[in-house]
């Protein structure tokens, strides 16, 4: 189902909790405020587009409550400087989401609240399509924040990827940080994060050049740079059979990603 012509304020979606939103496009045309999509806790949103981003003021892009499934989606065009995401002790997999080039907001698009998976996706930032500069903060963790977790996700052309808010003295604000990618970052993690902030960090891995076949072209699909690249947290248990190692950023090679309608 495509849903246009949005009100231009207050939340547009909102569904009262453990709801289906699959195969969906959300065009944002029109609405300057407000949320879009506010799906309650314990839903399930697959395959979905949000695009057309007219955002003036706040208003969130996905209000997700705790539990949700959130994968295979794409944000296109992110433009509004200001939050974009709550996910909110959900998971958050094998998303792509892309940021026009004026997109400045160093507070953070996205903010996992507490326990938040996140891993598999492919942020690509305003540095990729501004000539190379790198802008704004990809995620914002702050003190509240805990317990969260990001793996095997890939990031270009931000400024700032974690952005812990106020450089936190406060505990376990990141259980496992593995097996990212980023290129054209700034900053991976918040200098001078403190020691136990970050519980277990691993295979966190600067590249000199993108991970994307041409992402600056709209091909978001993984290069050999990302392709069997990621972190596996069974390699040690496996080592004798299996050295196959799963793949970073949204488009992941083991699974199926829903087609979103329009986009392919």
């Amino acid at each position: 189902m495509d849903f246009t012509n949005m009100p231009t304020s207050g939340t547009f979606f909102d569904i009262n909790g453990r709801g289906n939103i699959v195969g969906c496009s959300f065009d944002g045309t029109g609405k300057t405020g407000g949320t879009w999509v506010n799906p309650g806790t314990y839903s399930v949103l697959v395959g979905n587009r949000w695009f057309n981003d007219s955002r003036t003021s706040t208003g969130l892009l996905l209000l997700a409550g705790q539990g949700c499934l959130i994968q295979g989606n794409v944000f296109e065009d992110i433009s509004n400087s200001e939050y974009d995401i709550y996910t909110y002790s959900s998971a958050f997999t094998n998303n792509v989401l892309t940021y026009a080039s004026t997109y400045t907001y160093t507070g953070g698009s996205v903010l996992p609240i507490d326990g938040g998976k996140v891993v598999n996706n492919t942020f690509i930032g305003p540095g990729t399509f501004n000539g190379g500069t790198p802008a704004a903060s990809a995620i914002l963790i702050s003190n509240s924040y805990e317990q969260n977790h990001f793996a095997n996700n890939y990031f270009e052309g931000f400024s700032k990827v974690f952005n812990l808010a106020s450089a936190s003295t406060h505990p376990y604000l990141i259980n496992q940080l593995l097996g990212n990618r980023y290129h054209n970052c700034d900053q991976f993690l918040e200098n001078l994060t403190p020691d136990e902030s970050l519980v277990m960090s691993q295979q966190n891995l600067e590249l000199s050049e993108s991970g994307l076949v041409d992402a600056a072209g709209g091909d978001y699909r993984p290069n050999n740079l990302l392709i069997n690249q990621g972190y596996n947290p069974f390699a040690m248990v496996n080592a004798i059979t299996n050295t196959l190692r799963p793949t970073i950023g949204a488009l992941e090679n083991n699974i199926v990603v829903p087609r979103v309608r329009d986009l392919y």
